[in-house]
């Protein structure tokens, strides 16, 4: 299996997780590539059993789906291990992580879980498969006035890790919706005792306990 593929199938997992539903445009657009190209990748992909398509939307085969759990996983650990151990914010770690994800073996992954003590969720709070079940959270964005909330997880796209390091906010923070401004889109939250305008662009992608 080449990188490329596993790029595919990691990324196919991941807009499913995100959108519900994955299609050659979503990933022409992420890859910024031509459908066509889409098309002979995802052409592979299920002649090798990764994936099917139904109606025009492309799903990960059982097959597929261990495969890319697996990949997530690796890259995870990896950067659990950078910021834990080498320093790096969790801003640096996600490009270190992919060019490291892909030269794991399977022993090295099973030496680095060990070593690491088996986390159970990297440093933006995603879960490492192998090491916990699933987590159900959801986004800021769906929760209303009043509601006291942790935050369990952000989204690893570096805008949103920005607007938390400038806001001072951390995962395990609480905080409590106190206005939700619908012309503005903007969720006013208080934490640790300060106010905080959070975009609804932004709250979409911070991810508290449902």
């Amino acid at each position: 299996m080449t990188k490329n593929q596993e790029d595919y199938i990691k990324l196919i997992h991941e807009l499913y997780l995100k959108h519900g539903k994955v299609t050659n445009k979503m990933i022409s657009e992420h890859f910024n590539i031509k459908a066509s190209s889409v098309s002979e990748m995802l052409r592979k992909l299920k002649k090798e059993g990764f994936i099917d398509v139904v109606d025009n939307e492309i799903f990960l085969t059982q097959e597929g789906l261990v495969l890319s759990k697996d990949l997530i996983s690796k890259h995870r650990l990896w950067e659990f291990f950078l910021v834990k151990h080498l320093g790096f914010s969790w801003q640096e770690v996600h490009e270190q992580a992919e060019l490291l994800e892909h030269a794991t073996t399977p022993l090295l992954k099973e030496r680095l879980n060990e070593f690491l003590s088996h986390p159970k969720t990297c440093p933006h709070g995603a879960i490492i498969y192998e090491n916990a079940n699933e987590i159900t959270y959801v986004a800021l964005s769906s929760k209303s006035i009043k509601e006291k909330l942790t935050i369990v997880a952000v989204s690893d796209e570096e805008e949103i890790l920005d607007f938390m390091d400038q806001q001072d906010l951390h995962l395990q923070d609480t905080l409590e919706i106190i206005d939700i401004n619908r012309n503005e889109d903007i969720y006013i939250i208080v934490t640790k005792g300060k106010e905080i305008q959070v975009p609804t662009s932004i709250a979409r992608l911070i991810y508290v306990e449902s």
